[in-house]
């Protein structure tokens, strides 16, 4: 069995998000002004900021990226990492 690239795995969680009722979720991409170690995806369901890490299954955040979520847990938003569909549900409905 293949493992699926990161990236069909982003495109298959904002699918799943964006088809939830009340939630919005965008795939945020680094450029000159954005921040290294930011998350893949920013979702927002119910006024709850949830910022998700994509991984192929094996994967692991680096230091920086797990910076940036301890970041962004400290301002309200709650974070995490997944490497699949389900995995990113969860996040958003916990």
């Amino acid at each position: 069995m293949t493992v699926p690239r990161e990236a069909a795995i982003v495109r298959a969680i904002l699918a799943a998000l964006n088809a939830l009722p009340r939630c919005r979720a965008i795939k945020l991409h680094v450029s000159r002004f954005g921040v290294v170690g930011t998350p893949d995806i920013l979702c927002v369901r119910d006024g709850r900021a949830v910022l998700i890490e994509v991984k192929r299954p094996g994967g692991r955040v680096t230091d920086i990226q797990a910076m940036q979520m301890r970041s962004w847990a400290g301002a309200g938003a709650t974070c995490g990492v997944a490497t699949s569909v389900a995995q990113a549900l969860e996040l958003v409905s916990g």
